[in-house]
This record gives structure tokens, C-alpha cells and sequence, in this order.
């Protein structure tokens, strides 16, 4: 299963056995251990934001703005472990597949985030109106 937020057609996968998680469940656990901008999202609060970022009630933008940094150093997380994986001699073939495929999706999903953050970052200067 797929879970999309508003983030330019990229697709994030989640576990389809927790898809029942409660929305309120998924801000509670968002909110209850906020990320940290130098540890990487745990499962559950990765899955707990894509729940969010899926709400249409949810202020995607007030979200992305506090979580951001955390999905990206999460990414990265999983790039590294990705390609480690891929390094191994041993790995049997269907699963180097699924991994390079999981590692092209990284790529993209890191690529989101800092378009994001330099979006956000960017703030044009407005004339003052007198």
C-alpha cells in the first residue's frame, strides 16, 4: 500500500498491516516524542507522519516545516544502510533488485526534502505598501 502526501507525486511506502493506526493515534505519537534534527524518524513516528501528511485536515506545511530535517537525516539513514547492504557479496539477487530499486526511491525522497528546505528557506523580500 501507498500513502501519498502533497509532495510532488512521490509516493511513500508504509506497512499495509498498520494502515488502521487511528489518525488522532498518528498525532499523538508525532507529538509525543518530537524528532530530533539529528536522529533519524523511528518507524512508528515515520508511519505516524505519513498518516498525517495523508489527512486533508492536516496543515502539510506547519508539519513539513517541523519535521523536515528529521525525514531527511532518516533518509539519509536509510541510504547508508541501503547501500551497505548492497556492498555485500552475499546478497541473493531478488533482494539486491528490491534494494536498488528502495535506493533509487531514496534518492528521490532526499531530493524532495532539500527542495523543501530550500524553498522554505528562501523568503523574497515583500516591498512595504505605505
Amino acid at each position: 500500500m501507498t500513502l501519498c502526501g502533497e509532495t510532488s507525486g512521490l509516493s511513500l511506502r508504509v506497512n499495509p498491516d498498520r494502515t488502521a493506526f487511528p489518525l488522532a493515534l498518528a498525532h499523538k505519537a508525532m507529538s509525543k516524542s518530537p524528532p530530533s534534527r539529528h536522529e533519524p524518524l523511528s518507524i512508528e513516528q515515520l508511519e505516524a507522519g505519513l498518516r498525517v501528511m495523508k489527512d486533508a485536515r492536516a496543515e502539510r506545511g506547519a508539519f513539513w516545516d517541523e519535521n523536515v530535517a528529521a525525514f531527511r537525516m532518516t533518509v539519509l539513514f536509510a541510504l547508508r544502510e541501503t547501500s551497505d547492504l548492497l556492498l555485500s557479496p552475499t546478497i541473493p539477487p531478488r533482494w539486491r533488485v528490491e534494494l536498488e530499486a528502495q535506493l533509487e526511491d531514496l534518492v528521490e525522497y532526499l531530493a524532495l526534502a532539500d527542495r523543501y528546505i530550500e524553498q522554505r528557506d528562501y523568503l523574497p523580500v515583500s516591498p512595504l505598501h505605505h
